[in-house]
């Protein structure tokens, strides 16, 4: 939800500085679409291999999702 929230922001952004309307969100797309499978599939690799208990990586994905946020707002 947060990212389509950002993605609106996007949008005004990216239609002010006069870019394609309609290739503009396939290529988002693509590109989440890519990002979201690489980041599960390292996801099962990292877990597979490492013997981390499971209910620590919940808290290893919410860091990374306060990571992100942080990072979404200061650049």
């Amino acid at each position: 939800m947060a990212l389509s929230i950002d993605s609106i922001g996007i949008g005004i952004g990216s239609s002010i500085m006069g870019l394609n309307p309609f290739l503009f969100p396939i290529l988002v797309a693509s590109f989440q679409l890519f990002f979201l499978s690489l980041g599960g599939y390292l996801g099962k690799k990292i877990k597979d291999i490492s013997n981390i208990p499971e209910n620590i990586w919940g808290i290893v994905s919410g860091i990374l999702l306060i990571f992100v946020g942080i990072s979404k707002v200061v650049f």
